[in-house]
């Protein structure tokens, strides 16, 4: 069994020691009765064994009912549901901005001259439409009205600490394949 997930680690870790525990228990009841020459196997050493078992067997049983509680599979199953909803989400967020205005972002933050030209009819309405959007969202601290014509906004300047953070983030996981990883997930392709 192959262990990736940082959640199963803590899984085997915490089986491991829960078993380890439970037998050094059992161990210890049969020298405090004395029965240690002779196999006499009670109600409390069967029990020390039987929660040594359990963590290994919690994946293959269905639900257990005893001892005054109950165990219900489903519940991981569900569980492993849920997990995968709320990637899907943290990637909705991520990628929720379009993909033109996460590029004028991302040039604010990377190109070294990014300059602001209101005169030029073909693509200041548009960016000035992005930089406006970008402002309302807290990405940038700089109201567009107030950029001087040529002015160099890139480099940062006028990006705020959560704009940079966006762009740093998205980009990891554009570069980790996250984009196919969200088409994959959307319940709109199953």
């Amino acid at each position: 069994m192959e262990i990736n997930h940082w959640k199963d680690r803590v899984r085997v870790s915490v089986s491991f020691c829960i078993s380890i525990a439970a037998l050094v228990l059992c161990v210890l009841y049969m020298f405090g009765r004395g029965s240690v020459d002779h196999l006499n196997l009670d109600r409390k050493t069967i029990g020390f064994l039987v929660v040594a078992l359990l963590p290994w067997l919690m994946d293959r049983i269905e639900s257990f009912k005893g001892f005054g509680f109950e165990i219900k599979q489903k519940l991981h199953a569900q569980s492993i549901v849920i997990e995968q909803q709320q990637e899907l989400l943290n990637l909705m967020f991520w990628f929720s901005m379009e993909a033109d205005m996460f590029d004028t972002l991302k040039n604010l933050v990377e190109s070294g001259q990014f300059t602001h030209n209101p005169k030029d009819n073909d693509f200041y309405p548009i960016v000035n439409a992005q930089l406006k959007e970008l402002r309302n969202r807290g990405y940038i601290n700089t109201d567009p009205a107030t950029i001087q014509q040529d002015e160099n906004i890139g480099g940062g300047r006028i990006v705020t600490d959560l704009g940079k953070r966006f762009v740093s983030e998205r980009k990891k996981l554009e570069a980790a394949g996250a984009m196919d990883k969200l088409q994959k997930l959307s319940p709109l392709t199953q």
